[in-house]
């Protein structure tokens, strides 16, 4: 038996490369502007509220006072203190007042990563009776 063999120049199908390289341009450009728009959300301003003699407990309940000053200072009930005696104050606080709140009231000036260590040092000691002041 005998079998025809053809030789052709090319044998293989041409590929249209066009299409795909659209879609890969496509899925390029869409990865960068979702890359740029969660880089911009990484960037946001935080404006910490001012300092102010806010009341948010009930007028019954006994609120301790903390400050934190734009020299990152910490005062209570208008005294200064150091960051070490805060929690010795707050649990005598919390011992006395057994319904009280602390309210921490930090400055604008002060970076709010500062603001957010005092804050969980003072959530260690009186947990969910410990906020932060808003305006």
């Amino acid at each position: 038996m005998r079998f025809r063999h053809h030789h052709h120049s090319s044998s293989l199908p041409k590929l249209d490369m066009t299409p795909m390289l659209n879609v890969m341009m496509g899925i390029l450009a869409f990865f960068v502007m979702v890359t740029m728009l969660m880089a911009e959300e990484q960037q946001v301003n935080v404006q910490l509220p001012q300092v102010t003699r806010a009341a948010t407990a009930p007028e019954n309940a006994a609120q301790l006072q903390v400050q934190l000053n734009s020299q990152q200072q910490v005062t209570v009930n208008g005294l200064l203190v150091e960051r070490s005696q805060l929690t010795s104050q707050m649990r005598d606080f919390f011992t006395a007042n057994p319904e009280g709140t602390v309210v921490l009231q930090a400055d604008l000036q002060v970076p709010y990563q500062e603001v957010v260590v005092l804050l969980e040092e003072m959530q260690a000691v009186g947990g969910d009776r410990v906020s932060l002041a808003v305006e």
